[in-house]
């Protein structure tokens, strides 16, 4: 078990991340625009970062998508050459466009595309979320996080959600006042709202154009609507049946208020999301975690897992019962098999040797223990346990026609060698090829093939000694 323990040894040595970044000769970006930004606005530095994409010899063609969920974004993929014709990967190009088109002000720009439908990423960036029911708490907690997040190696281009405010007309009535004069809030926001956005769909006239109906809305200008003095006088309707300027029961400034507000199980949500430059979701979510913002959240701040972190402890919570089940599925099937408590621990005690094979392979490697990683290490399982039960069958044959314990162990290894090379050789030629490297989307498959590789030779030849 000197493997096994080995393998749990250094096993803190390795990075964990949900799925390994692939180049797959397509670098996408998301462009987003401060709030408020118009459609036209958009467009034109969609086509601006066009331009400067098609200067690139990397790229072949270039797709934009403008809207998203809202009008101020925009996401671009740019297709590029195979990654043999070109000198830079798909995500050193893409950091290096990113701090070029830093330069267009006016806009945020990341490498890579935002999931939409919640589910992993792509395996370049890192998303750090808390939670809090207090707005002014957590937004400072998030930018405490974001500044010391600037400072870690290996993360760039960060980015807090809660930073991000838009321009906004703000109408706060005079209670007092606007009950002297028969002015109810509801007449104030319904008097604003008509004026500056509209009103509601419902209540919009149509004109009928025969197969359909166009909504007519009616507002004020863009210009009247940054004019304070002009929306002074809007006329808000009295109980009485007059009006009174709105002036006179409100008071209207011009602010600022967050862009969005999201939450998460009832509360504000507020995510700091950064690329990984060089660095796995696992070594990035340790380094986060030791930034003195982390440790000191303010009380009524959480933090909750996000991005591929989330999915990480899912992947190892659910390799763990797959795991425990399996041996357990297995255990049962050879008492069934062999009639003995006994002889299946026998057999299953080659399993440590391959688990811990296929960690040092990865640690020698440097390679990240990711979910193609995981399926490596599940079908070693099968490959260890067919091994060892050639060995003990064989065994409990020779035993019953009347050698020894030592004897039958002796000839067992000696005779049933051939078959397990055989077959272990056969596994392991498959596998050097995505190992090395060759092939494509090699980036999700070569974890899978080293760990194969060296639980393979950890538990065939070591099996074979023991």
């Amino acid at each position: 078990f000197l493997v096994g323990a080995v393998g749990s040894a250094v096993v803190t040595k390795l990075s964990f991340e949900f799925m390994s970044a692939g180049d797959e000769s397509r670098a996408a970006f998301q462009v987003e625009l401060p709030p408020g930004s118009t459609l036209r606005q958009t467009d034109a530095v969609v086509q601006r970062v066009t331009r400067v994409l098609e200067e690139r010899p990397e790229v072949t063609s270039i797709y934009a998508s403008i809207g998203g969920q809202d009008v101020n974004q925009a996401n671009i993929y740019a297709d590029m050459v195979p990654k043999g014709d070109r000198e830079l990967s798909q995500q050193a190009f893409s950091r290096e466009m990113v701090d070029e088109l830093k330069a267009i002000p006016g806009i945020r720009i990341r490498a890579g595309i935002a999931q939409q439908g919640g589910g992993p990423g792509d395996g370049t960036s890192y998303t750090f979320s808390i939670l809090g029911d207090d707005p002014v708490a957590l937004t400072a907690a998030a930018r405490a996080v974001e500044q010391e997040m600037r400072g870690v190696p290996g993360l760039a281009n960060v980015v807090n959600s809660a930073a991000i405010a838009r321009p906004e007309l703000l109408v706060r009535p005079r209670a007092d006042e606007a009950a002297l004069a028969g002015v109810s809030t509801g007449a104030i926001s319904q008097a604003v709202r008509v004026a500056t956005i509209g009103d509601i769909d419902q209540n919009l006239p149509k004109y009928n154009l025969g197969d359909r109906q166009v909504p007519i809305r009616l507002q004020l200008t863009e210009e009247a609507r940054q004019d304070l003095s002009v929306l002074q006088t809007l006329q808000v309707p009295t109980a009485a049946g007059g009006s009174v300027p709105l002036s006179a029961v409100a008071d209207i400034t011009f602010g600022g208020g967050p862009a969005t507000v999201s939450r998460q199980d009832r509360s504000r949500v507020a995510s700091i999301t950064a690329e990984l430059d060089g660095i796995a979701t696992g070594a990035a979510g340790t380094a986060v975690q030791n930034l003195p913002s982390v440790k000191n959240l303010p009380a009524g701040v959480r933090q909750v897992p996000a991005g591929d972190a989330e999915f990480i402890q899912e992947m190892i919570m659910g390799f763990a019962m797959a795991f425990i089940s399996g041996i357990l599925l297995m255990y049962a099937v050879l008492v069934l098999l062999f009639k003995s408590f006994a002889y299946p621990v026998t057999i299953m005690a080659a399993l440590p040797l391959a688990v811990g094979g296929a960690i040092i392979a990865l640690v020698i490697s440097s390679t990240n223990f990711s979910m193609s990683a995981l399926i490596g290490v599940l079908m070693l399982m099968g490959i260890a346990a067919k091994n060892s039960i050639l060995l003990v069958d064989y065994v409990i044959i020779a035993e019953q026609g009347g050698m020894s314990r030592f004897e039958a162990i002796m000839d067992a290894a000696h005779k049933r060698a051939r078959p397990i090379l055989m077959t272990t050789f056969a596994m392991g030629a498959g596998m050097v090829p995505i190992a090395i490297g060759w092939g494509a989307d090699v980036e999700f498959r070569s974890p899978m093939a080293i760990a194969v590789l060296g639980g393979l030779i950890s538990s065939t030849f070591l099996s074979l000694l023991y």
